[in-house]
């Protein structure tokens, strides 16, 4: 997804080994699209990734709020943060964002390995041995990613996980899949 891909990237970028893997067998993007405010743009500079993004989307610095008649009754100018030569936001084809990661990922030198996921950590050691759907083991310093058809019991697990996500998504605001995701191996 996204965000492993722009962590590839920014790895990469660094000089640090990366390998993706991703559960679909293809890259299929669904969804229409986004916007990408300013904090993400300056992001997307420090990944030296922020060009090719708007190139493929379209920018705009403000937004224009109108009544159910179309008559206008609002705008909101929004600051350009990422600096005076970039929009204040772009909106952008999911597609499109995934295609300019993917290349990028693929150019700084990620493996990438479609159709397999994590089916098993050991964590007891250092690095941490990975074994994949697919078969394959490999050994890592860092594993990010995000726990996926949970196998956990359900009262002793699930349920406690399901309302601790909740809770925290309530009093932060942050509506996180699964905060205690154990799939973070350092």
């Amino acid at each position: 997804g996204i965000a492993g891909l722009t962590l590839s990237v920014a790895l990469r970028r660094r000089g640090i080994a990366v390998d993706v893997v991703e559960l679909q067998p293809r890259w299929d993007i669904l969804g229409v699209g986004i916007s990408l405010t300013g904090p993400t743009l300056r992001a997307l500079a420090g990944i030296g990734l922020l060009d090719r993004c708007v190139k493929v989307a379209f920018g705009f610095d403000r937004i224009v709020f109108a009544d159910a008649a179309g008559r206008e009754v609002g705008t909101l100018a929004m600051p350009r943060l990422a600096g005076p030569d970039y929009p204040a936001t772009v909106a952008i084809a999911r597609s499109a964002l995934h295609d300019v990661l993917i290349r990028a990922a693929q150019e700084l030198g990620a493996s990438v390995t479609l159709g397999a996921t994590v089916a098993a950590l050991d964590q007891r050691g250092d690095p941490v041995a990975v074994e994949f759907s697919n078969g394959t083991r490999a050994a890592y310093d860092l594993v990010v990613g995000w726990r996926f058809n949970r196998q956990d019991k359900l009262v002793s697990r699930k349920i406690p996980s399901k309302i601790a996500n909740w809770l925290i998504a309530k009093v932060t605001g942050v509506a996180i899949k699964d905060n205690g995701c154990s799939l973070k191996a350092y």
